[in-house]
């Protein structure tokens, strides 16, 4: 595992060395802001080892990855044995070994590296130091987006893309990827100079979503994911409001006690000047005058900005709920689809869960409702907390009970997921399919071949 994490480290330093650099890349911002600081002084070496070592969560910035397995193990290995390219050598065993695709993958990844590089890469992972001056020449065969076009390794990628989703591994031949891929690049031709990271997932959504073909599981599946991507959003908030709302009461607070604090302030923020029976209505009711909302994150963000708590909560809930709106008419084909894939019961299913806590207490008082809310998310956060570190990943729980109390351990703040339409893109343009322009000579040809199989 020390390998691994070495080489991880080293690769994220020859990244930081790349002008301009790339934002986005996992470790990449140890090495950024040591590359930065080194820059101020004579220092010429930098140090493999010690950023290579595992420690405890309250020592994180010492390393450039926290969890113990690496970016390989949290990141990629899942992909890379749905593909095909790597498998277990026992099941159930960390030891993983290359397949005879993975093999071909290596063969090809290699050829591109001269034997200079080679030697230098894997002889600093061996020191464990390397200095700051061969950076340079490492990145002319580790940068990993330089163009590769025509070589082994982009013709195997090509070939993948254009394959079945599990790649070389046996199973059901869908081909989403691909369907993906030949949409996404139908609609940039037409679209290319929207911005990638806001404009494009916008238009994306809006326009090339809702043209009211619900029986098309790709249009589906992107619909899932941003009502996904929203609604985790929503509920990071709301937890960390929760955290927020621990730090400025007693140390210890039942926890009951709690959710009814939580469920009032709920109400103030949403109603501060209403009667009683409009704050006492049921959820699906209130729920029913959200339609023609229209809210985002960035609403969310004023707020957040400003550290208004009880303004936070208001506005998000607002914001949670009238999602149900966006696609009411196609929840049960969204259902379905997820159904269909085999998805509906995974954890971490946002929007089922959402579904469930909307439809279950529709007829609920909005108190109870919000009530109910808290402690779902609570109870959730601690859930998924105990299982990774069951599981020898990080400790990332900020909330413990004892005694039916809540006690807050440790802060956090609201994150967004990465946004899928933006990585795709990244991964098209990485591919050099398309460029600021739109679609290049070689996502050309590939829109066509796409179109004809």
């Amino acid at each position: 595992m020390q390998f691994i994490r070495r080489c991880e480290v080293l690769l994220s330093y020859i990244m930081a060395s790349r002008v301009p650099r790339i934002a986005g890349m996992d470790g990449n911002s140890y090495a950024d802001n040591l590359l930065d600081e080194l820059a101020k002084s004579n220092e010429t070496k930098l140090d493999i080892h010690t950023p290579a070592l595992f420690y405890k969560a309250s020592e994180k910035n010492k390393t450039y990855y926290q969890a113990q397995g690496g970016v390989l193990d949290v990141v990629y290995v899942g992909s890379l044995i749905n593909l095909g390219l790597i498998a277990r050598l026992q099941e159930k065993d960390n030891l993983l070994v290359p397949t005879l695709h993975g093999k071909e993958l290596a063969s090809d990844f290699d050829v591109g590296i001269s034997e200079v590089n080679k030697s230098l890469f894997f002889n600093s992972i061996e020191a464990g130091t390397i200095h700051i001056r061969q950076l340079s020449g490492l990145l002319e065969d580790f940068d990993l987006v330089r163009d590769i076009r025509g070589s082994g390794e982009w013709n195997f990628y090509s070939r993948l893309l254009a394959g079945p989703d599990c790649g070389f591994s046996p199973g059901k031949a869908s081909f989403f990827r691909r369907e993906n891929i030949r949409y996404y690049l139908d609609l940039y031709e037409k679209k290319p100079f929207l911005k990638p990271g806001k404009e494009y997932p916008a238009y994306f959504y809006e326009n090339g979503l809702n043209d009211g073909n619900t029986l098309d599981p790709v249009r589906n599946l992107w619909s899932i994911a941003e009502l996904s991507e929203k609604i985790h959003y929503c509920l990071e908030t709301l937890f960390w409001c929760i955290l927020q709302l621990l730090d400025q009461g007693e140390s210890r607070i039942p926890i009951t006690l709690f959710a009814k604090h939580f469920a009032t302030i709920a109400l103030d923020s949403l109603f501060p000047e209403e009667k009683d029976e409009i704050r006492s209505q049921s959820l699906g009711k209130w729920v029913s005058t959200l339609k023609g909302e229209t809210l985002s994150e960035n609403d969310v963000d004023s707020f957040l900005r400003k550290k208004d708590t009880h303004k936070v909560i208001g506005v998000t809930l607002r914001f949670l709920y009238s999602l149900y709106h966006i696609q009411a008419n196609q929840l049960s084909a969204l259902e379905s689809c997820l159904k269909q894939q085999g998805l509906s019961g995974h954890q971490g299913n946002v929007f089922r869960d959402y579904m469930h806590f909307f439809l279950a207490w529709e007829d609920k008082p909005l108190l109870e409702s919000f009530e109910r809310l808290s402690l779902r998310l609570i109870n959730q956060h601690m859930e998924v907390a105990f299982t990774k570190m069951s599981q020898g990943r990080n400790n990332v729980l900020r909330i413990t009970v004892e005694d039916n109390c809540l006690i807050k351990l440790a802060p956090d703040y609201p994150a967004q997921v990465a946004n899928r339409v933006h990585q795709f893109h990244m991964f098209l343009t990485d591919m050099r399919f398309i460029d600021k322009t739109g679609l290049t000579p070689e996502g050309e040809m590939l829109q066509k071949e796409l179109s004809n199989a």
